[in-house]
């Protein structure tokens, strides 16, 4: 009897506790009901090493997750270097147990550094897995891309001049745009970006042209909205096109002020964060008096569809808001595509869309070439070369991102999370310590802050 009462005893404690891993530690949840996800890797990382003369390596994980309350999202900060599949897991009775495939095809010699992050199925924290690799055995010459030609239009014919001992081209096309980018960098007042969360700070008077300002004052290069009895709110202007895009932005509320806020989109586009319900006004949860990034995808927006952000209820609810950006960016159904030619016809494409395409060359020993510069077309339209900009005269100084030549440049977290887009030098001093990556068009280039 005793015998069976321990074993019982046992059973419960283990039907008890769940456990969740954090960094390489188990940390038991005293429910059963959290969702979890756990992994079959020691540490959160994979190092695929180095890549001689081969255009691609898979290496793979085994993810187990229980108490899941939707779908599961495994997806990565670079599509063009990294992939992954199955990239969506449907729990049964909300569970999962599965292997994960990652590739790592490099496009360029060199070190690269990617994030593989997994999201969804309800759990509170997204968990992130860094891969990295490099690319050695560049042989080839990158070819010389030509301007487009038979353009129609849903079509057009990409060309390239031909490359010594290369035997296949690889062929990336691809389109996207840009419908908003804000830092508020004109704003110099305090709080936010300084670390500072309450008191007497954000009292800079904000203008934006085209934008609707509701109880909004200026930050530390940022905004902060609402007062400590009054909802704040900012709209955006018209974004200007239409599709499926991605909205990025910086928040964190007012300290000891909600950590909620209501993200609302007009003109029948909807909202989804997390993989939650996507609708067009959706609850965000914040960090409190600290900045977190937060990813919505954002499903039909519209030319005049508006963004607004806005706190969750009329007391206590002042949040900091900074770095929104609306974007995407979309390969074309079969990119990338090869061929042993020096030309690709494509067809079925959009009609007045500008499209970019790219090649890579390889040869019979294994060998490959970087990618070409891009080319730029319109359908129905014309297509122009978009000379590269060289990294030569971008430089990092400690504080500044110096950038003599006015080149478009990107900054890059090392998660992938977008930071800014600019037209000149970036100040950095807004910024925390750790590793920033700056591209410009498909050049990079790490700094250590």
């Amino acid at each position: 009897m005793k015998t069976k009462l321990l074993c019982s005893i046992a059973l419960a404690i283990a039907t008890l506790f769940s456990y969740t891993t954090v960094g390489a530690q188990q940390v038991p949840n005293l429910e059963n009901t959290t969702p979890t996800v756990t992994t079959s890797l020691t540490v959160d990382s994979i190092d695929f090493g180095i890549i001689v003369n081969t255009t691609s390596l898979t290496k793979s994980f085994y993810l187990q997750g229980e108490n899941l309350t939707s779908d599961l999202y495994v997806r990565t900060n670079d599509s063009y270097e990294y992939s992954v599949t199955p990239d969506t897991l449907i729990p049964i009775n909300g569970s999962i147990a599965d292997s994960i495939y990652v590739t790592y095809r490099p496009q360029a010699a060199g070190i690269s550094e990617g994030v593989v992050y997994i999201t969804g199925g309800g759990l509170t924290d997204n968990i992130y897995i860094v891969v990295s690799g490099e690319a050695t055995g560049v042989t080839l010459d990158a070819p010389k891309v030509n301007v487009a030609t038979n353009i129609t239009k849903d079509g057009f014919t990409a060309n390239w001049d031909s490359v010594t001992n290369a035997n296949t081209y690889e062929l990336q096309v691809w389109h996207g745009n840009i419908a908003l980018v804000e830092n508020f960098d004109s704003q110099t007042s305090t709080g936010g970006n300084d670390n500072q969360w309450s008191g007497n700070v954000a009292t800079g008077t904000v203008s934006l042209s085209g934008w609707t300002l509701t109880r909004v004052s200026g930050g530390d290069h940022c905004i902060k909205l609402g007062t400590s009895s009054n909802r704040g709110s900012a709209t955006t202007p018209a974004l200007g096109y239409s599709g499926n895009y991605n909205l990025k932005f910086r928040a964190g509320s007012w300290g000891g002020d909600a950590r909620n806020i209501v993200v609302t989109i007009s003109e029948g586009a909807t909202l989804s964060y997390n993989g939650g319900t996507a609708a067009d006004s959706i609850v965000v949860p914040i960090d409190s008096a600290q900045f977190a990034w937060r990813n919505i995808t954002i499903n039909n927006m519209n030319t005049t569809s508006q963004i607004t952000f806005a706190g969750i209820q009329a007391n206590r609810a002042r949040f900091f808001l900074d770095s929104i950006a609306v974007s995407n960016d979309t390969m074309i159904v079969g990119s990338p595509f090869s061929t042993a030619n020096t030309y690709y016809t494509l067809s079925n494409l959009d009609s007045a869309i500008t499209y970019h395409y790219r090649v890579k060359a390889s040869g019979d020993n294994g060998g490959y070439s970087n990618w070409s510069e891009q080319i730029s077309v319109t359908t129905g339209g014309t297509s122009t070369q978009v000379i590269t900009p060289t990294l030569s005269n971008i430089f990092f100084d400690g504080e500044i991102i110096q950038n003599p030549d006015n080149e478009t440049i990107i900054l890059f977290n090392i998660i992938g999370e977008m930071i800014t887009i600019k037209e000149g030098d970036i100040h950095m001093s807004s910024y925390p310590n750790g590793i920033y990556i700056i591209k410009t068009r498909d050049h990079t280039l790490k700094i250590v802050k």
